[in-house]
């Protein structure tokens, strides 16, 4: 545990973050360092994105549309002041799910 100190000090703002994992300890061995930290039971993130992949990649194609919608309307000199997933609406009869700017 001798010479852990400062890398803890050094690193407090680590544990101050709400989406950081608590960090309890840092042993350093000559040939290993070993991190103590707060057991997290969710699994790893890459695991929940692969199940999540075709919603994700919904909400990646629908995030673009409207952010395409938005650079357009600015390039012709309109400024919506109203931003919110209410103000958009969402094609039923296109092919693939498109959103349009109310």
């Amino acid at each position: 545990m001798e010479g852990n100190e400062p890398f803890l000090s050094k690193h407090d703002w680590l544990m101050e973050y709400q989406n950081m994992i608590q960090l309890f300890q840092v042993i350093k061995t000559i040939h290993n360092m070993y991190i103590v930290m707060k057991y997290a039971g969710g699994g790893q993130l890459q695991h929940r994105i692969s199940e999540f992949s075709g919603i994700l990649k919904r909400v990646h194609r629908t995030f673009r549309q409207m952010v395409c919608t938005m650079h357009y309307c600015h390039r012709k000199g309109i400024v919506h002041l109203d931003l919110k997933p209410e103000n958009f609406v969402v094609d039923a009869g296109a092919t693939s799910s498109s959103s349009t700017l109310t």
